[in-house]
């Protein structure tokens, strides 16, 4: 036998992408872009190079896990892997910056809304109906308030996508071991590698299409 690693590929933004409704987003995910790439030419050019996509991802991680404009600012100005002489200044990041904000909106009115529907019922949900919830919120948690609202139900739906897939193929018979966050953990027969991603790679899609309708599931796979 061999491990099997099926890996959703970029599930966090993925779910980001369509719970949020951003329309280039879900777009890039349906069209197979490279999404780190696609935002970069949405805020740099059509011409971008690896120094605007190594920033693009920074913004967009960022975005997703809370950060305001100046935070956004320092995480581009703390990057290392820039060449000599390619690094920004800081009052260009904060131009970048205002760029991807004012082309990707949508993110920011799905973070007001989540945090007005937290603030109401208390808890924000995935697309399965798990809950996260938040008893207490003030001024000193909304750093932690901003990154969970978004976080909590995209990672959690990637998560019950995992896991309904895990359950089809453990009840079909596949050797299942466990589910790591997006992955599912297997053991595969030698020589039926191919056939057993297949039918992995299948569940995983099924299940997708069930919870993030709005746009296609990826898969990885890692076998040794």
């Amino acid at each position: 036998h061999v491990l099997m690693v099926a890996d959703l590929a970029q599930a966090e933004l993925r779910g980001v992408a369509a719970m949020s409704g951003d329309p280039y987003l879900v777009d890039a995910f349906r069209r197979g872009l490279d999404i780190h790439g696609a935002v970069a030419a949405k805020v740099f050019s059509e011409d971008w190079g690896e120094e605007e996509r190594y920033v693009a991802k920074a913004i967009v991680f960022g975005k997703v896990y809370g950060g305001q404009k100046k935070t956004l600012i320092n995480r581009v100005m703390d990057l290392r892997g820039f060449r000599p002489g390619m690094r920004p200044s800081k009052t260009a990041i904060a131009d970048i910056v205002d760029k991807f904000e004012s082309e990707f909106v949508r993110l920011e009115e799905y973070r007001t809304e989540q945090i007005a529907l937290l603030k109401a019922q208390g808890y924000v949900e995935t697309r399965s109906g798990r809950r996260r919830r938040v008893s207490l919120i003030t001024e000193d948690s909304m750093d932690e308030v901003r990154k969970l609202v978004i976080n909590s139900p995209s990672q959690g739906t990637a998560s019950d996508i995992v896991l309904k897939a895990y359950i089809e193929l453990t009840t079909a018979g596949y050797q299942t071991l466990l589910t790591v966050h997006d992955s599912i953990v297997l053991e595969c027969p030698i020589g039926d590698e191919q056939s057993v991603a297949r039918a992995v790679k299948a569940a995983l899609e099924r299940a997708g299409r069930e919870l993030l309708p709005e746009l296609p599931i990826g898969v990885d796979f890692k076998i040794g």
